[in-house]
């Protein structure tokens, strides 16, 4: 009798185990009874542990019919260790479903076996699948039996013919009944090699079409792909039909004259034919319409004389391709000359036909004029002008103002608080932002800045200034005369400005002054030291004339001694509009209105300038007569003060505009790149797409690649220029070469939106050589001549040039749309550009002018222009240079060279070493890597057949600078060509004084071609 108590605490250390498995584990005894039942297999089978414990396996879960084949899997388990099947059961709700099961004995020490473990899954959705297939081969069988008019084959994922019909092949002795189990390989020995990759690509999912001749017949084949979820099941129909016939058919009416007449003659798009070496012998008129030509001049000219310079080299490969069999049929968009000189873009697709023998007959072009779809293409992605992401700009005077400045909110709590605030009072920002004034207000001076405040909020017009006392975070209590501004209708501050000054010394002079007038009475001596002594201006008058004056406010009003100033009035040293206030506020004293009144007036010199104090006016009674007393501190250069505090509000206010309009330009300009990169990137890995749009995609994300990486290179150029970073560069070189230069480049623009460009050089000499700064002079005048071809929608653009001493003097004239004579004076500014908003029909991003006038500025030279509205704009500028001559500039080339062996990559990047290893994968250079400068140090000491190390500048471990300097301490001959992303030209100098050359990121082939083989003769 088998002991299910030892059994069931045996497994119980393994419960939670026995619990978890993601499939039902039952274990019986030798009699297929129940003893032990998983968590998953209650979730399978429906039945709780407690409901199927004791229970006999066969009559909880099987069918009636099936309950022998049980006993007969446990007879066999009986004779062996295990088994596997699969069969039907039933779960507590009477759901019938397969499952796989597998059987596992459990043995007694004796050998013998006293239980059972059963592991099972639910297999419904294979069977399922099964059944589609089969489902499936029987559909495709019924549509291969009754296929009209060819063959149908399906082909499993082994290449084996699961299907076959009709009789195409039937001249080949080749039947369904051969064909079926076969593999493809065995039925087509002889094209096997040809097909293959029609039915590979074919059970990877892709649709395919392919012509095959077979034992002197054409057979076309037509491959449909078969995806199930398990693309290991994948299957493909194949198609295939006679087209014997039908080749003979096309081949007779190609060769029909007549009827090529008619096609050529009538196509809606151009069509030449050329002789191998280029020369045209025909064209149809549509080509000769495209080009400007008639046919007669068309057939006597050669494909490169209609060719733009540009493109004759890639024009010459494709010619050589094809004398060198590289070639057979190309399609590319390309430009041509038209016969007016204008340039016409076209799509050219080109197909070589040659003899039997393979020897080229002619080459027939078929060429479609693109040149409005290129010219909308041209404008959308314009190339933008330099962005700044420098906001210190926007500093405010205010954080250097000598007074103590805060901004409240609407409820009274601190928002902001300049530096001189803080250091006023001893607060860090963390003490009071946030917090309400209240807090730090004596409570007897609450009150009043309650009426305060609630003045400026019913007549926000209102500044008034009040005296009260304010807390130390040492505890101290301060007197400080605060003006209060109401800006909270200010979106820009939307708080009130609190505009304040510490007069607690000047308070208790004040009051030692009432306290010195009382002593007076005792000693007259001690009142008139204090009186003299005092460093603001104290005045004494009875019935308004001046009985006394003290030396400050003598100085003051500027003159040499009280006796010019005794016996007259204050209000005669006054301005007009400050004697009225003090004629009311003396009234008010003398009425007794008041008893002290505190006012500001300006007051003028001797000189006639003008000067604000800020007086204490009171009554003192003296001798049984009454005086006027006045305290006058002058207040001229506070007053000052907030004059420029108020305009670098405007200022800051106008900057906050400019930010605003810079952000978005610097988000169009970014993202308009970074679009075309992001969709064409998405676009290029989808599946069957075509050669010809995977070069076009790829050159559209190299194009915009360019584009971002030269506005992110401007930003950080004006940085630099800004930080006094970048230094003049000068150099010897040709103008009149270089002009010509600038102008080819803008030739292309200025025809594209039908503009002249007109170049006037008055140098009566074929070359000229200056020293200058090459670089920044073309970056300045490239700014201003792409402004105004820009601005510019009709008319012309002229360059003109001239020497004047030692001064290249230039003028570039556009008839565009012209700058206003308000804009003139802030156009060369950053960020300053003649529209704003989202609504501008012009791009960039206000930071060309600004460039054009630092650089011209670094090279000490002048720039200014004029301008009218609608009638155009003309720059002037003029350079100095430092050497001018007739002489030709002598070349300095690297005669040095090299056969190369081994090329040593150093670089942290592995994509960028596998980017740059596909670049030289034609070449026969034996390349290393090296991940940091260490590695590269240890390379080139155990390798001495290195010859040419690339060298990344930013590395862990070691950078390429120190790498670089220790190695050719030890191998001098070897050169270093640095590898950076550091593209500006203050960093670049840097590298001359260890590399022996730099690239910059992102490397192009044509320059890693360029660069190498300056030092190196590459063999290929």
């Amino acid at each position: 009798m088998i002991d299910t108590e030892k059994i069931i605490n045996d497994f119980h250390f393994y419960k939670q185990i026995f619990n978890s498995v993601q499939q039902a584990v039952i274990v019986t005894d030798a009699d297929a009874k129940i003893i032990l039942w998983n968590k998953f297999a209650e979730r399978l089978y429906g039945y709780t542990a407690n409901e199927a414990i004791g229970k006999i396996t066969f009559e909880l879960l099987s069918p009636p019919e099936l309950i022998s084949n049980h006993w007969d899997v446990l007879r066999l388990l009986n004779k062996a260790d295990n088994t596997k099947t699969e069969y039907y059961l039933k779960n507590k709700n009477g759901k019938i479903f397969p499952v796989r099961l597998s059987l596992s004995p459990l043995y007694n020490s004796d050998n013998t076996i006293f239980a059972f473990v059963g592991v099972s899954e639910d297999i419904s959705d294979e069977k399922a699948k099964e059944k589609r297939i089969i489902e499936s081969e029987k559909q495709y069988r019924s549509l291969a039996e009754n296929f009209p008019n060819g063959a149908l084959f399906l082909l499993d994922s082994n290449y084996q013919y699961r299907i076959a019909n009709g009789d195409v092949f039937k001249q080949a002795d080749i039947t369904p009944d051969y064909v079926e189990g076969k593999k493809v390989w065995e039925v087509f020995p002889d094209i096997w090699e040809q097909i293959e990759p029609y039915h590979t690509a074919g059970l990877q999912g892709e649709k395919g079409y392919y012509e095959v001749e077979f034992q002197e017949r054409i057979y076309s084949n037509q491959v449909i792909p078969v995806i199930f979820e398990n693309h290991a099941d994948n299957m493909v129909i194949v198609v295939a039909q006679d087209v014997t016939n039908k080749k003979k058919t096309e081949i007779e009416l190609i060769n029909n004259k007549e009827y090529f007449k008619a096609i050529f003659e009538q196509a809606a798009a151009g069509i030449g034919v050329a002789l191998p070496t280029g020369q045209l012998i025909n064209c149809n008129q549509k080509l000769a319409d495209i080009l400007g030509y008639t046919i007669e001049e068309l057939t006597n000219l050669t494909v490169l004389e209609i060719t733009f310079a540009d493109d004759i080299e890639y024009e010459k490969k494709n010619i050589l391709d094809i004398l060198n069999h590289k070639l057979d049929t190309f399609i590319i968009e390309k430009r041509y000359i038209h016969k007016t000189g204008k340039i016409v873009w076209a799509n050219l697709s080109s197909n070589v036909v040659r003899n039997e023998n393979g020897q080229i007959k002619f080459v027939i072009a078929v060429v479609t004029d693109i040149s409005e779809r290129k010219k909308v293409e041209t404008e959308l992605i314009l190339a933008k002008e330099k962005v700044e992401k420098n906001e210190q700009l926007f500093k405010s005077l205010i954080e250097n103002a000598s007074d103590g400045v805060v901004i409240l909110d609407k409820n009274g709590k601190f928002k902001y608080g300049s530096p001189n605030a803080a250091r006023h009072f001893g607060y860090t920002k963390h003490d009071v932002i946030g917090h309400c004034g209240d807090e730090f207000t004596h409570p007897d001076d609450l009150p009043l800045i309650a009426k305060t405040l609630e003045t400026i909020f019913q007549n926000p017009k209102l500044k008034p200034q009040i005296k009260y006392r304010f807390k130390r975070k040492d505890g101290e209590y301060r007197w400080i005369e605060t003006t209060f501004t109401n800006l909270l209708s200010d979106k820009a501050i939307n708080g009130i400005i609190l505009n304040f000054t510490d007069i607690t010394e000047r308070k208790r002079l004040y009051d030692d002054l009432i306290i010195a007038k009382e002593k007076a009475e005792e000693n007259e001596e001690k009142f008139r030291t204090l009186f003299e002594e005092l460093k603001n201006g104290v005045t004494l008058t009875h019935k308004g004339i001046l009985v006394d004056i003290n030396s400050c406010m003598v100085d003051m009003l500027g003159f040499n001694s009280k006796q010019e100033i005794l016996g007259r009035s204050l209000l005669d040293f006054m301005t007009p509009q400050s004697k009225e206030i003090a004629i009311n506020e003396i009234n008010k004293l003398h009425a007794n209105q008041v008893n002290k009144s505190t006012t500001e007036f300006t007051y003028k010199r001797t000189d006639g300038t003008e000067f604000t104090v800020d007086m204490i006016g009171s009554k003192i009674e003296f001798d049984n007569k009454t005086f006027g007393l006045s305290v006058h501190h002058d207040i001229t250069e506070r007053k000052l003060f907030e004059q420029e505090l108020l305009a670098a509000k405007e200022k800051a206010e106008e900057s906050d505009r400019l930010k605003s309009s810079f952000l978005q330009n610097i988000s169009h300009e970014v993202r308009t790149p970074l679009n075309a990169i992001s969709g064409f990137s998405q676009l290029i890995v989808k599946p069957n797409l075509t050669l010809e749009k995977q070069k076009k995609f790829s050159g559209m994300i190299a194009e915009n690649s360019e584009k971002l990486i030269g506005i992110i290179t401007d930003v950080i150029e004006i940085s630099q220029i800004q930080s006094k970073i970048t230094k003049p560069k000068l150099t010897e070189f040709d103008i009149i070469f270089f002009l010509g230069s600038i102008i080819k480049t803008f030739t292309i623009k200025a025809i594209e939106k039908n503009i002249d460009l007109q170049a006037i050089i008055d140098i009566p000499y074929q070359q000229f050589i200056i020293q200058s700064d090459k670089e920044k002079l073309q970056k300045i005048l490239s700014h201003i001549i792409e402004n105004a071809i820009k601005f510019t929608t009709q008319g012309s653009v002229s360059i003109f040039c001239e020497l004047e001493n030692k001064n290249i003097k230039f003028a570039i004239s556009d008839t565009g749309i012209g700058i206003s004579n308000e804009m003139q004076k802030v156009i060369f500014e950053p960020f300053r550009q003649v529209e704003t908003g989202l609504t501008r029909n012009f791009g960039g991003n206000g930071l060309g002018l600004s460039l054009a006038k630092s650089y011209t500025e670094l090279l000490n030279g002048s720039i200014s222009l004029t301008s009218e509205i609608n009638k155009g704009t003309t720059f002037f500028i003029s350079i100095p240079t430092n050497k001018i001559s007739l002489q030709t500039p002598e070349k300095l080339t690297n005669e040095k060279k090299y056969t190369v062996n081994t090329l040593l990559i150093v670089e942290d990047e592995y994509s960028n070493y596998e980017y740059l290893l596909e670049l030289l994968n034609e070449t026969k250079l034996k390349i290393l890597y090296a991940a940091n400068g260490q590695q590269a140090i240890d390379l080139c000491k155990e390798n001495a057949t290195i010859d040419l190390i690339l060298m990344d500048i930013k590395m862990p471990i070691m950078d390429g600078h120190t790498a670089a300097k220790l190695i050719k301490g030890f191998r001098s001959d070897i050169p270093i060509i640095a590898q950076t992303a550091y593209a500006l030209e203050s960093e670049r100098e840097t590298f001359i004084e260890i590399f022996d050359d730099y690239i910059t990121k992102p490397i192009s082939e044509e320059v890693l071609n360029e660069k190498i083989t300056k030092y190196m003769t590459i063999v290929r």
